[in-house]
């Protein structure tokens, strides 16, 4: 993934460390223990007034907004420890669109036993995508150690948090710690997201529950196209020993790093839509 590309207005926020050491909150509170999220929108001016279409699900159903006449595609899915998105626009405008965005998140909890005392677990998300031929699109990668009061809010957040999240940009601030944080973007096709590995590590505690919120997003303007819905494979290893017990119920495999692995360095975007990249990006 070519990372050097990434300074649009709309790759300004995420921040810097593809791996990072999170402490995690060490309180246990009451809170749903998992949930999926998945949601796709277009912002289209066709000539008489502008408009959102859009589509949010809550399983692993496909999330999808898709319109041939006006040129846009876009679709997510999630399952716990897979994010999926897509993101394409045919013969768009800068000026008056359609921009389109997909995004898929899941929440879980993770209890690690078999110890005493504090603990550091390794993290994994292999990654893959490809852009179209055109040009602009953009995707982004997070994944973050959430305190107890936060992660009930992500859950409990419904279709306002998901529409927050793709209009307004990846949820960050005290209780967001980021564990592995990446993105990359396309002109004309002259940078390609491949295929790869980024390696992060959470620390806890023996007994103490903690949260973790991941989220792929795709965004897509102009003639670009974004694919990456064959991705975001999540694994965790605890120490050895130790057993992870999650929310979900779900086995989290970890995955085996290849030699080409990236390592410390990378930025992340906040996906931002329509008036905010109207805004900030010089007219052609």
């Amino acid at each position: 993934m070519n990372l050097d590309t990434f300074s649009r207005p709309l790759a300004a926020c995420l921040g810097a460390a593809l791996i990072a050491t999170s402490p995690i909150a060490s309180a246990v509170v009451a809170v749903p223990q998992s949930a999926l999220f998945s949601g796709a929108l277009v912002d289209v001016d066709d000539g008489s007034e502008p408009g959102f279409d859009m589509d949010f699900q809550y399983d692993t159903s496909v999330a999808e907004v898709i319109s041939a006449e006006l040129g846009y595609h876009s679709k997510a899915a999630s399952d716990y420890g897979i994010n999926r998105a897509y993101s394409k626009v045919t013969g768009g405008s800068f000026t008056s669109g359609p921009f389109t965005a997909a995004v898929s998140a899941w929440a879980d909890s993770f209890t690690l036993t078999g110890g005493s005392g504090d603990f550091t677990a390794d993290v994994s998300v292999t990654l893959s995508g490809q852009f179209g031929p055109g040009t602009y699109a953009e995707a982004a990668y997070g994944l973050f150690a959430v305190t107890g009061d936060l992660y009930g809010a992500i859950l409990n957040g419904g279709d306002e948090f998901v529409f927050d999240l793709i209009v307004s940009g990846l949820p960050l601030g005290p209780g967001f710690q980021e564990v592995i944080a990446l993105g990359t973007s396309s002109d004309g096709g002259d940078s390609e997201p491949g295929s790869f590995t980024a390696m992060g590590q959470v620390e806890g505690t023996y007994g103490q529950t903690f949260y973790l919120f991941s989220v792929l997003a795709t965004y897509a303007e102009e003639d670009g196209e974004i694919d990456m819905f064959n991705t975001a494979v999540f694994g965790i290893s605890g120490p050895t020993g130790s057993e992870t017990i999650t929310g979900s119920g779900t086995i989290y495999t970890p995955a085996v790093p290849e030699p080409g692995t990236y390592a410390m360095c990378a930025v992340g975007l906040a996906l931002l839509l329509a008036a905010r990249r109207r805004a900030g990006r010089p007219t052609a």
